[in-house]
């Protein structure tokens, strides 16, 4: 170690606080980088994870191929581990419910069989004899077949053939014409070879690698002890280096059987766009960290450059060269860096580590995924973020390092770059001084003979109020477009029976059955149709207009007829008179307005309301069984837009009736008319199970049966992962501005100690001192607010509009946020001045104006 690096360390230690704030600025940079690479390489593990658990865990494969290939892959230097299975054959089925797929498929899988492949075992166990039968759980749900555990099978073996060919898998059993796409049924012999018999010992998932339009379901049984060499084989293998897969199928004629979505996700394949929007995505993130970091940790810098600038001149003096000077500053950053960096790494891996302990599960609501994620940290991502968290603080470091080597050294010895002395007199303001004073108006000629001091101040509050505004306004505006764009509604699941308006009495009976399952709240019956129809434009609002280009107007328009309990309900939640909406007679509708639509001119989902009065009416056309038509006028009441929970549209103006109005209303009109069930729950888990048991013990359908309330969660896991995700980023931000705000506004007081020493020394006191530092306090904060509040409000405006062009969404300021801000400007501010003023308070002023270290 030199001289210049023991000074730079001895500088260091001298200065513990600043050097403190300084490696906590440097930690937090590295934790943020480091959330974002370690984010990226869990989300590459937990898709890759996933597309194992369901593809498999292979590179490439051989179908339908013969035992010599099956050795060769199996003796190949270049495969790490291959798995095969012989092909048993077909066994036809009976009373199947699929007419596709009337066949068995059994096939015979070596031991390592279900570590490669994904078979994931639902009930019983895998296979451990060759007379031992595997069923898939398919073979139930869609064949509508089912064996018990246990159960003795006498199966019939043998092959498919058409036109004298052997058919397999990726042959489909039902042939369509050609021309007219017309089903021409199975045109295809069955020969038996052989009689085997099986115990059934469990049920598997549907297996990834049987094709949705093979004819037969896979059963797996064990391999035969002398496996045919004129028999058929699958062979599956994965290669001790993934990037070699390619070119040896080529090499040995295997096609390119190949698992696409795991070599994907392995960094290894023919479509990289997976790859290229993930590190577009952590890039931009990286840069916007980069930015706010370098920005505020360059102050730091900027400081210590500012308070050696005298050891610099004293230095240069005695015949330092610049080359070592700059490298003195560099040395500073490199030793902040030895502590700071893997602070920052461990910090950071621990902070996703937690995050995605905490939330790792809502990823799986995200789409059809079986693993959570969980942190994935290695060595690549360690590395490069320690790498990027290097730069950072070298770029940070690289401006002072130029101004070190600037100026020359008497220049350096009187400091005249730090203070620029006005020739002409500094004029302060009145109000200053009748506000704070004498100690007030010296803060302010402080100030402007000394602005760069206190320009990294303001420029480090400038950047913490425009990073936490803008990213909280970021935030708000997604979540708002993703809440919105996932158009909710008021029920937890639907039945939409196939039910019409004229089978009243089957409904009602279904709607009994319905109203007594378990954990259901609330469920309604509601029989309606839609409607393009004709409206005066002065019942329009003034939103709808503005879209119109002519007067000849036709609005979507939904006629819906609840059951006379629910309607009841609603009209009392709404405070209406329920004599004159419960006339069977002479009804009149309730109006449910607010709808939502795609603006395809301008490729947006847009949220109006239609009607801008508070009544209307509209004139529709009904028809009847036969196809005759007729005009009928409707009349609404009032107009609401509160929906009640058994509204099933979101893009259409609703006319609510009770259902005792429908005879009135449709005069037996009512073609059209659907039946469904909407229900709100508290356990939508248990309601769906429970309603899907008591449908199918009456004979009712049940793929009608949607669980919303499923989608709806997922919905709130993507918002809740955006939330952690921003506001973990905000903070760290916030922090790092925090660190360094501190650390500038306190290194800058006890820069100042020969200053007030003197102003001690000629009588100023305390109260004095408590008046000149709360102004500081004042000036620092209103400029980065004046500054800094204009900046955030123009790039939260221009978030929003960004967000408009997919989702209409009202431009809002984050007024918490920026009240946040401001408070939090002045209370860094404020603490840091307290915290530096305590320090100094105690020096004797004769030492302090005898200090060199200024």
């Amino acid at each position: 170690m030199n001289v210049f690096s023991k000074i730079t360390l001895k500088s260091l230690l001298q200065n513990k606080t600043r050097t403190t704030v300084t490696i906590i600025g440097v930690m937090l940079s590295a934790a943020l980088i480091c959330a974002v690479t370690t984010s990226v390489s869990s989300l590459n593990k937990f898709a890759l994870d996933n597309m194992v658990y369901e593809n498999g865990d292979w590179h490439g494969a051989a179908l339908e191929t013969d035992l010599r290939t099956v050795r060769l892959i199996e003796e190949s230097r270049e495969v790490l581990k291959a798995q095969s299975a012989q092909i048993i054959g077909y066994s036809p089925l009976e009373n199947y419910a699929n007419s596709s797929k009337p066949y068995l498929y059994i096939i015979g899988a070596d031991d390592g069989f279900q570590d490669m492949m994904p078979v994931h075992i639902i009930k019983g166990a895998y296979p451990k004899t060759s007379d031992e039968l595997l069923l898939p759980e398919h073979l139930m749900t869609n064949g509508g077949i089912t064996y018990s555990l246990g159960e003795k099978l006498t199966l019939s073996i043998g092959d498919r053939r058409r036109d004298g060919q052997s058919l397999g898998q990726r042959t489909q059993y039902i042939v369509y014409d050609e021309e007219t796409g017309a089903e021409l049924g199975g045109d295809e012999d069955f020969t038996a070879r052989e009689i085997r018999e099986y115990t059934v010992v469990g049920y598997y998932e549907r297996p990834d690698f049987e094709r949705y339009q093979a004819p037969g379901y896979t059963a797996i049984t064990l391999m035969d002890e002398n496996p045919s060499n004129t028999g058929s084989y699958y062979v599956y293998f994965k290669m001790k280096s993934a990037g070699d897969i390619y070119s040896f199928m080529e090499n040995n004629g295997l096609g390119y059987e190949t698992n696409d979505n795991v070599l994907m996700f392995s960094g290894v394949s023919t479509h990289d766009n997976f790859y290229s929007v993930l590190f577009s995505l952590a890039a931009i993130v990286t840069v916007l960290i980069i930015f706010g970091s370098v920005s505020l940790i360059y102050n730091a810098f900027s400081i210590s450059i500012s308070e050696r600038t005298r050891q610099f001149g004293l230095l240069s003096s005695v015949g330092a060269t610049k080359k070592q000077l700059r490298g003195s500053v560099f040395f500073e950053a490199f030793a902040v860096s030895v502590i700071g960096i893997p602070l920052g790494i461990l910090v950071g891996v621990a902070g996703i580590g937690v995050t995605l302990f905490l939330i790792g599960d809502k990823f799986m609501d995200l789409g059809a995924f079986s693993i959570p994620m969980r942190i994935a940290v290695t060595p690549a991502a360690i590395l490069a973020a320690a790498a990027v968290a290097a730069l950072t603080v070298i770029i940070s470091a690289w401006i002072p390092s130029k101004r070190a080597t600037r100026i020359t050294a008497i220049e350096a010895i009187r400091q005249n770059a730090d203070i620029s002395v006005i020739a002409k007199k500094v004029k302060t303001s009145s109000l200053v001084y009748r506000l704070f004073g004498l100690p007030g108006m010296l803060a302010q000629k402080y100030y402007k003979r000394s602005r760069k001091k206190y320009r990294a101040t303001v420029l480090s509050l400038f950047m913490s109020v425009v990073l936490f505004v803008s990213a909280s306004a970021f935030t708000g505006n997604l979540t708002e477009s993703v809440k919105g764009s996932f158009s909710t509604k008021g029920y937890d699941l639907i039945y939409a029976s196939e039910l019409t308006a004229q089978q009243k009495s089957s409904a009602d009976e279904l709607f009994s059955l319905i109203s007594g399952a378990k954990a259901v709240k609330e469920a309604a019956m509601v029989s309606e149709t839609g409607f393009y129809a004709p409206i005066e434009p002065e019942y329009l609002s003034e939103a709808v207009l503005a879209l119109m280009e002519d007067n000849d107007i036709q609005i979507p328009l939904n006629v819906c007829f609840v059951d006379d309990a629910s309607y009841l309900r609603f009209l009392k939640e709404n405070r209406l008179d329920s004599t004159l909406y419960m006339d069977s007679y002479e009804p009149l509708a309730v109006g449910v307005d607010g709808v939502q639509f795609l603006d395809y001119e301008n490729d947006r989902i847009m949220n109006l309301n239609i009607i801008g009065t508070e009544r209307f009416d509209i004139d529709i056309s009904i028809e009847n069984e036969n196809g005759n038509s007729k005009t009928k006028n409707l009349k609404a009441g009032t107009v609401i837009t509160d929906k009640p929970f058994f509204i099933t549209s979101n893009a259409a103006l609703t006319l609510l009736y009770p259902y005792s109005a429908l005879e009135a209303v449709t005069e037996g009109y009512y073609s059209g008319l659907t039946t469904s069930f909407p229900i709100t729950s508290g356990d939508h888990k248990t309601c769906f199970e429970s309603l899907r048991m008591i449908l199918t013990e009456n004979d009712y359908e049940t793929y009608p049966l949607y669980d919303y309330a499923e989608n709806a969660e997922q919905n709130r896991n993507i918002i809740t992962i955006i939330n952690v995700f921003a506001y973990g980023f905000i903070v760290l931000i916030s922090l790092i501005a925090a660190a360094n705000v501190f650390n500038t506004v306190s290194t800058n007081i006890i820069l100042r100690r020969r200053d007030f020493a003197m102003l001690k020394s000629v009588g100023m006191t305390q109260n004095g001192f408590r008046k000149m530092m709360n102004f500081e306090c004042l000036l620092y904060g209103t400029r980065a607010l004046l500054f800094g509040l204009p900046v955030a409000a123009v790039i939260a405006y221009l978030i929003n509009r960004s967000i408009n062009l997919g989702y209409e969404l009202r431009f809002n300021l984050p007024w918490l946020s920026i009240a946040i801000s401001v408070l939090s400007v002045f209370a860094v501010v404020f603490a840091s001045m307290i915290y530096s003023m305590r320090r100094i308070r105690k020096e004797n002023p004769i030492d302090a104006m005898k200090n060199e270290n200024l």
